[in-house]
């Protein structure tokens, strides 16, 4: 490696105070936000800032910023759906592994613990560009959370950071989104840990309805981290702007209430945060706080760039309900305890493949009323309600193909036309595109590893329904019976991705075969489909009715 000049001292570990002069083009979106928050007196903990031109710097001093130029060049020529980004994130992010880290740099790191008054810390990115009206990034970089003071410790999460400005995600992202240039301007924020009591996110609107006069809470017990990885599970307060509970939904159901995670006057000192920042910063905001001791700490606050349009239009009530292929799971009368069961058994599969193919835990609970109401009990029996399968298919991208396709796969008929996706215009493409290249990500590796998890799941699947004793069901005490449910519960419905991403890829290959069969043979498609899948009699459902035939004659 080339032999680097010592960075000065002074251009690095920038407090506060310097961070609000520097502005987002030096310290990048989630650090200028801090620096705002701070100036403004809000309870922030201790940070400083390595600016965004410390990895340029060291790019450079190793002689490396034209090797990563080409590469982003021959990226933003690239097309779209390639494996580019892939091979670029490989090929970039060997070259930060490879940095040797300037020496000015290591005693900057040395004096981190004098600075900020002891750690451990957190070490979080803050890429130009990021956490703006615009843009958002929203879990495209990397946060290192208990990172002790040592330099080994400060420097490999440092590396971290500045790796994951060159993740294929980032990189795809940039590209569709015009920012390639920046993708080497990545800032790292390091602070001071706070081990909170009490940790979650508040939105200074309801993101689910878009009720201005209203704001939602999610809250678990511990760090923050636990909740955003889904690790826990949260509570949900919708509270009014003095912090007054509209609706509650504790994470232990409703007989768990005296375990709830926040308290009436926690929640209103969140809403009196949430109407400060919120007016400083002339817009709706999405906070991440830390209670510890009864103290309220902000960790970060960034713009809400996706709230659910509220209806307009009267077609916009109307519900569909379609049982063209439920009805087969569950025929005849149901009872209104086996439709409990199943409404719960789907909100909790679908919850687990959202965040399986890389669905945020904020965009999961902001679509949660949405997975409670999958199904519905229509005079005994069990339908589909379309338009919330269908709103579920918006955090795909291609919503119209997908819509297609689910309809076929479902037997629909009478397709609903009034859930759509608004045409959206440029700029709300662009803020989608971090989550749908999550989820489309998400979805490509489910399905590179489909035939191994299927594999282990109907080997696991098997394993536990054979532990369960058929034969002694019937004398068995009611609290036996609880138990072996809860058991199934949490082994089986809990680990129930794997079918669902089968599912998903089943529906997405058949639709592609048959477009291809549609342009090819527009005259004969539905025989030439029925002939490439393998004819009617391959389905298991068929089974009685070739039985029939075969008897017939």
């Amino acid at each position: 490696m080339t032999t680097m000049q010592p960075i000065a001292r002074r251009s690095l570990l920038v407090t506060p105070g310097a961070a609000l002069e520097l502005g987002p083009s030096r310290i990048g979106g989630k650090a200028a936000a801090l620096a705002r928050l701070t100036e403004a007196g809000e309870r922030v903990p201790a940070w400083v800032v390595l600016p965004a031109d410390t990895l340029e710097i060291h790019l450079i001093a190793a002689g490396e910023m034209e090797h990563v130029q080409r590469e982003l060049d021959a990226l933003a020529a690239s097309a779209q759906g390639s494996a580019a980004p892939l091979r670029a994130a490989g090929v970039l992010q060997g070259i930060v592994d490879a940095l040797l880290l300037d020496v000015g740099l290591i005693d900057a790191l040395s004096e981190i613990a004098t600075t900020l008054g002891g750690g451990p810390f957190a070490v979080r990115s803050s890429a130009v560009g990021e956490d703006g009206d615009r843009l958002s990034f929203a879990g495209q970089f990397e946060t290192v959370l208990g990172v002790g003071g040592r330099i080994d410790q400060l420097s490999d999460a440092l590396r971290t950071c500045w790796r994951s400005a060159f993740a294929a995600g980032v990189l795809d992202y940039r590209r569709r989104s015009g920012t390639l240039s920046d993708a080497a301007r990545l800032a790292v924020v390091i602070q001071r840990l706070v081990h909170g009591d009490a940790s979650g996110v508040l939105f200074t609107l309801d993101p689910v309805t878009g009720d201005r006069t209203r704001m939602r809470v999610s809250a678990c017990l511990g760090l923050g981290e636990a909740l955003v990885s889904g690790a826990v599970d949260a509570d949900e307060y919708v509270i009014d702007r003095d912090g007054a509970e509209v609706e509650v939904r504790i994470a232990g159901g409703a007989g768990a209430l005296e375990s709830r995670v926040l308290q009436r006057e926690a929640l209103a000192g969140l809403a009196a945060m949430g109407r400060r920042i919120e007016e400083r910063e002339g817009g709706p905001r999405d906070i991440e706080w830390t209670i510890l001791d009864g103290t309220l700490w902000v960790l970060q606050a960034r713009p809400v760039t996706s709230v659910v349009r509220a209806a307009t239009t009267p077609s916009e009530h109307r519900v569909v309900w379609d049982n063209s292929n439920i009805q087969e799971s569950y025929c005849g009368v149901t009872t209104p305890l086996t439709f409990s069961f199943a409404r719960a058994a789907y909100a909790s599969v679908y919850e687990q493949t959202m965040r399986a193919v890389g669905v945020s835990e904020a965009a999961i609970a902001l679509h949660r009323p949405m997975l409670q109401n999958l199904l519905g009990l229509l005079y005994g029996r069990v339908y589909y309600n379309l338009n919330n399968w269908y709103r579920g298919l918006l955090l795909l991208p291609a919503f119209g193909r997908n819509k297609e396709d689910m309809e076929r796969m479902m037997g629909v008929e009478e397709p609903v036309d009034f859930v759509t996706d608004d045409a959206p215009g440029f700029g709300e493409r662009l803020r989608r595109l971090p989550r749908l290249a999550r989820t489309t990500a998400g979805l490509l590796r489910a399905f590179t590893t489909l035939d191994r998890d299927a594999a282990a799941f109907l080997d696991q699947f098997d394993r536990h329904i054979r532990d369960v004793n058929r034969a002694t069901l019937g004398q068995r005490s009611l609290g036996e019976l609880m138990a072996i449910l809860e058991g199934l519960r949490r082994d089986c419905i809990e680990r129930w991705v794997t079918p669902i991403v089968n599912d998903f890829r089943v529906m997405m290959a058949t639709g592609g075969l048959r477009r291809i069969v549609e342009r090819a043979l527009p005259g004969d498609a539905e025989r030439v489909m029925q002939t490439l899948l393998g004819g009617a009699d391959v389905a298991a459902s068929a089974g009685p009715a070739m039985r029939m035939l075969e008897l017939a004659a």
